[in-house]
C-alpha cells in the first residue's frame, strides 16, 4: 500500500509492506512527490521539483529509483502493472513499456479520462459520444474496445483480471455497474504448443492400453 504524506520538509511517498508489517519510506525530499500508485512490483508518483512534473518510479524489490517520462499529468491519473505505466495529459491517454522505454498514445481523439491498468488492458473514461463512456485498450492486440456505452455518463472505472467496474448514471443516480471481458487464448503459438501436447498424452495412453 502507498500513498503521498505531508512532512516537515514537503510531500513524499511512503509506503506499508503488509507480509513484514514495515513502513517504507519510498521518496525523502524537499519537493512534492504525489499522485502514487502501485502495481505487480513497481511504485510510480509524480515528481514537482524543478520542472513541472516528472514521473518517477521505484522498484519494490531492489529499491532501485529511476526517471519515467517528462509529462505534465492531469490529477491522480497515474496506473502500473508489471513494467506497464499509464496516465493522462491534457484528455489524452499514453502508456509506456519500462523493459523498451518506448512511448505510446492511444490514437482515437477522443477525450479520456480516469485511465487505470490491470495486466494487459487500460480502460478509462471516454467523452466521444458527447457524454462518458467506458472504453478499453488491449495492449497484447494493440486495439481499442467500447465497454460500456450509454445515453447517460458513466464514470471512474477500474480493472482487476477481467472484471471492470465504474460508476453509472443510467438509473438517474450513482450505481456501481461492472462486466466481464471476455478471455482471450494467449497465442497461436499457445494453441499449437497444447494441441501438440494433447496428442502426445493421448497416443501415451493407447501405447498403455495396448
Amino acid at each position: 500500500m502507498v500513498w503521498e504524506e505531508a512532512q516537515q520538509k514537503g510531500r513524499n511517498i511512503r509506503g506499508y509492506d503488509f507480509s513484514t508489517g514495515r513502513y517504507i519510506q519510498i521518496t525523502d525530499s524537499e519537493d512534492y512527490e504525489i499522485n502514487p500508485a502501485i502495481g505487480e512490483g513497481i511504485v510510480v508518483w509524480e515528481a514537482h521539483g524543478k520542472s513541472n512534473g516528472d514521473i518517477q518510479g521505484m522498484n519494490l524489490e531492489t529499491h532501485h529509483q529511476f526517471r519515467i517520462a517528462d509529462e505534465g499529468l492531469s490529477n491522480d491519473t497515474l496506473s502500473a502493472w508489471n513494467t506497464i505505466v499509464v496516465w493522462e495529459n491534457l484528455g489524452r491517454v499514453y502508456w509506456i513499456d519500462l523493459k523498451t522505454g518506448r512511448k505510446t498514445r492511444i490514437e482515437s481523439l477522443s477525450v479520456k479520462h480516469c485511465p487505470t491498468l490491470y495486466g494487459s488492458t487500460i480502460v478509462w473514461e471516454d467523452y466521444r459520444n458527447k457524454n462518458a463512456d467506458i472504453y478499453g485498450y488491449d495492449l497484447g492486440e494493440l486495439e481499442e474496445f467500447p465497454i460500456s456505452v450509454n445515453a447517460l455518463s458513466q464514470k471512474h472505472p477500474d480493472v482487476f483480471g477481467n472484471i471492470v467496474v465504474w460508476e453509472d448514471e443510467r438509473n438517474e443516480n450513482l450505481d456501481i455497474y461492472c462486466c466481464s471481458l471476455p478471455i482471450q487464448i494467449i497465442s497461436t503459438t499457445y494453441v499449437l504448443l497444447m494441441g501438440g501436447l494433447m496428442v502426445l498424452l493421448v497416443i501415451v495412453l493407447i501405447r498403455k492400453e495396448e
